[in-house]
């Protein structure tokens, strides 16, 4: 054997070791909120003979979380063999980068898709909205009442998203910092970008009016026949006057059925529910997602322009008119458990094709 393919193979060692660690860790976590959650459940050894061929370290664990809210389902994913085996095949990561870059999106979709970019940073240069470059930029010029700052590159969970409130002719964040270019130098570096911040709908705004509330729609490229499906979608909440609705950040998030309407509880990232969030009572109404249908055929839009992914997870908000709008795109680190506290299974339906695809192509 090479040294090339043995140091290959120890790498990926390596990295599956780190995942199986890492959900160890989640796994104890949740256990250690609920007890109960990580008991035996019924079904719990057909299940672990199904994706034990994809993965021989499968822990029952994730069946066993995730089976108290969605039902024994044999095709509930465990959370290490979608990030170790399932995601890298259907997404390659030698095209993160690209699709990571929030800089490229005014490039893959066009006008009125995403919120307007007012000015961007890529690799230490200014540009504006069409990429020309922008010498001494005047932050003061944005016509807007309230812009967002963001990260391009990086930014998970939120990190690094700021709103900016126009004061005078100057911008300040809700800790009175002033935007400016050195501002955005000595906290931002370089590769980010502004926007302009959109209100949202006023159905939306009922869930949490400080955050953009957006609705996490997941979408698949069949590996069979090409078609784009919506397996699951959720909404995500901010937590009461917070800017983001990130579930690392307080914010809570809760599952859409097929014909937008939404699930009778909310949940955290530990599997902790609540009936009752930021002064909704989910059990004892009615709440439906607007234009839910519009929602579902703009997100298969976006998957269609995405051409190297079969597995999207994409950020989508409702503005003022009820019209979607793209915030953000994940091709990487997608978060199966949103689906699977909420919704059901990762990939619904389509799970054993999956699995077939993702065994042909392991190596």
């Amino acid at each position: 054997m090479k040294l090339r393919t043995i140091y290959t193979y120890l790498l990926a060692c390596r990295r599956s070791w780190i995942i199986r660690h890492n959900y160890e860790k989640l796994y104890k976590k949740i256990g250690n909120r609920n007890p109960e959650l990580l008991k035996k459940a019924s079904g719990e050894d057909l299940w672990m003979h199904k994706w034990g061929k994809v993965n021989k370290h499968v822990s029952p664990c994730s069946y066993r979380i995730f089976s108290r809210f969605i039902g024994n389902n044999q095709n509930i994913v465990p959370l290490e063999v979608f990030a170790d085996v399932i995601e890298p095949i259907l997404c390659p990561p030698n095209q993160y980068a690209y699709y990571n870059d929030k800089n490229v999106f005014d490039k893959l979709f066009p006008a009125g898709v995403l919120p307007k970019t007012l000015l961007r940073n890529i690799r230490g240069n200014f540009y504006d909205i069409n990429y020309q470059l922008v010498d001494n930029p005047i932050l003061g010029d944005f016509l807007s009442e309230k812009i967002i700052l963001k990260p391009a590159v990086g930014g998970e969970s939120g990190r690094g998203v700021q709103i900016f409130t126009k004061s005078g002719y100057q911008w300040e964040n809700r800790n009175g910092e002033k935007l400016t270019v050195d501002y955005l130098i000595s906290n931002y570096g370089s590769d980010y970008i502004i926007q302009e911040y959109l209100q949202q709908d006023d159905v939306m705004s009922r869930f949490n009016s400080s955050s953009v509330n957006t609705i996490r729609v997941m979408t698949y490229r069949s590996v069979t026949t090409g078609e784009i499906s919506v397996p699951n979608a959720i909404l995500r909440i901010g937590a009461s006057g917070a800017e983001v609705d990130n579930a690392h950040q307080g914010g809570m998030f809760c599952g859409i059925s097929g014909n937008g309407e939404l699930g009778k509880y909310v949940c955290n990232f530990l599997g902790e529910k609540n009936t009752l969030f930021n002064g909704v009572d989910f059990a004892n109404s009615c709440n439906v997602i607007p234009n839910y249908g519009e929602v579902i055929d703009f997100a298969k839009k976006i998957a269609r322009q995405v051409i190297h992914h079969h597995l999207l997870a994409l950020d989508i908000m409702l503005d003022k008119r009820g019209n979607p709008r793209l915030i953000e795109i994940n091709v990487g680190g997608f978060s199966a458990w949103l689906f699977q506290f909420t919704t059901g299974p990762v990939f619904s339906d389509y799970t054993n094709e999956v699995i077939t695809y993702c065994m042909k192509n392991k190596r």
